[in-house]
């Protein structure tokens, strides 16, 4: 990430500060600056982010508030929606007052401890992190500092921030671990989240990835995992053509590899029959003309998060997706336990088949399609 360019000069702070031996620290001082050099060289700032110098000069004050928010993003499921943004920033300045408080007193000891002035390095790393963040979000609001992708510097900022407090409040170690475990019992329940069935959110982003395999524009789906379609094909467009990553294996990779394939028509056998219904077969302006949205679903015991294949009558690929969404209401209309039941696909617009064979490992079934594709 781009902060890996300050952790170099930082360690070489960091040695003049412990008296380290020169070679090490000159050798720190040639290896950042040649850091510092390289990624510089040729560098284009993103272009619709903001500006550092530009923040300083226009809203020095919401600059540090960003980072003072930032900073504290990991109380977000702690603290009441009313009282969360004023505390939230009282908490992030009082980590930055901490810190600088804690350098001073090391400087004015005269002799700097190591274990609280390494911890200390690390805080500062953190916040010339957010720093750096706030010049370039801040012209995206406030709350763009409380993205959960910032969550995880800032807890083990906080993680440090205990260790000093604990290390240097030896007589009140105990006050120190009820205030902890105060603060780990309120983030309980939204801990416990974590152990829901997320089978349905990592379906909708496979099919969302499918559709970027498949260089499709949908714009409703690929929104679970990125703020716009565009963005999400121009960013995979080297994945795809190279084969990278989900790209070059696993299921999105078969799929695509099934569905512009070729091949001798699949021989229905009839065997595992599966039971499934069609909600709707769409074209969407967004998506290539070569593809349809078709939604439903499908029930097979134990099967979820699962590649779906659809065949035409005649044995040739129709289409592709993924099944695994929570469809309520077939649950409780087929009296299973399975909520996961909904499949979001895309299929071939050109298709002439008025049936469809939908398999699933080892099961396949056959449904007419006939009313849905009159509505296309």
């Amino acid at each position: 990430m781009a902060n890996g360019v300050i952790a170099l000069p930082l360690l070489f702070v960091y040695s003049l500060f412990l008296k380290v031996s020169w070679r090490r620290s000159l050798l720190l001082f040639i290896f950042s600056m040649l850091c510092l050099l390289l990624y510089f060289h040729g560098y284009q700032s993103p272009p619709d982010h903001g500006s550092l110098v530009a923040a300083i000069k226009t809203d020095f004050f919401g600059l540090f508030r960003y980072m003072a928010r930032y900073l504290a993003s990991p109380f977000t499921s702690v603290i009441s929606s009313h009282l969360f943004r004023p505390v939230a920033e009282a908490l992030g300045f009082f980590v930055i007052f901490f810190t600088a408080y804690q350098l001073v007193k090391n400087f004015i000891k005269g002799k700097v401890d190591s274990l609280n002035f390494s911890l200390l390095t690390f805080v500062v790393y953190v916040i010339a992190t957010a720093f750096v963040t706030a010049g370039g979000r801040l012209m995206f609001g406030l709350d763009q500092a409380f993205e959960s992708r910032y969550t995880t510097p800032a807890i083990m900022v906080w993680s440090v921030v205990f260790l000093i407090l604990a290390h240097s409040m030896k007589q009140k170690r105990n006050l120190i671990v009820i205030i902890l475990g105060a603060l780990l019992v309120c983030m309980l329940p939204t801990q416990l989240g974590a152990l829901k069935n997320k089978t349905s959110d990592l379906t909708e982003r496979s099919v969302a990835a499918l559709s970027l395999a498949l260089n499709l524009e949908d714009e409703d789906q690929i929104k679970s995992i990125l703020p716009s379609a565009k963005w999400g094909l121009e960013l995979s467009k080297i994945p795809r053509e190279r084969g990278y990553s989900i790209f070059g294996y696993g299921d999105v990779h078969n799929l695509v590899n099934f569905i512009n394939q070729k091949h001798n028509p699949f021989i229905f056998d009839g065997k595992k029959a599966c039971q499934w219904s069609i909600d709707h077969v769409v074209s969407k302006k967004s998506l290539d003309t070569n593809f349809l949205y078709i939604t439903g679903w499908v029930y097979v015991k134990n099967l979820e998060n699962t590649p779906i294949y659809f065949y035409d009558i005649f044995g040739q690929p129709a289409g592709v997706g993924f099944v695994g969404i929570k469809r309520v209401e077939v649950s409780e209309k087929l009296k299973i336990k399975n909520k996961n039941t909904g499949f979001k696909a895309y299929l071939k617009a050109e298709l002439n088949s008025e049936q469809l064979v939908v398999r699933l490992k080892d099961y396949q079934c056959e449904l007419s399609i006939k009313s849905v594709l009159s509505s296309k």
